[in-house]
């Protein structure tokens, strides 16, 4: 599973519904989205693996879903905010008075 640190309003019910989801429906991957845009926590099968070991730099694993798009599941989440983005002081202020 891919979490990125900068995302700490991502949830516990997220992740494990995501588990919950891969452990039935075996799919290849587990992506979560927000208005149709794939992003993390994403879930991957070790089927796909290899293709996530080709992924160099910054280019991160969206490439792959849009590729096989029909290999996965995404889960569209309504709410924005749990995929809030915080890299920089100001942004880490912002959350804090918005908690």
């Amino acid at each position: 599973m891919i979490i990125l640190a900068d995302q700490p309003l991502i949830t516990v019910k997220m992740i494990n519904h995501i588990i919950r989801l891969y452990q039935t429906r075996k799919e290849k991957y587990i992506a979560s989205c927000y208005r149709g845009v794939p992003r993390p926590p994403v879930l991957f099968d070790s089927e796909m693996f290899p293709d996530l070991y080709q992924i160099q730099g910054d280019e991160g694993a969206r490439r792959i879903l849009r590729k096989d798009p029909d290999r996965g599941l995404k889960i569209e989440y309504k709410h924005g905010k749990s995929f809030l983005d915080i890299d920089t002081p100001s942004e880490y202020q912002s959350l804090c008075e918005f908690c």
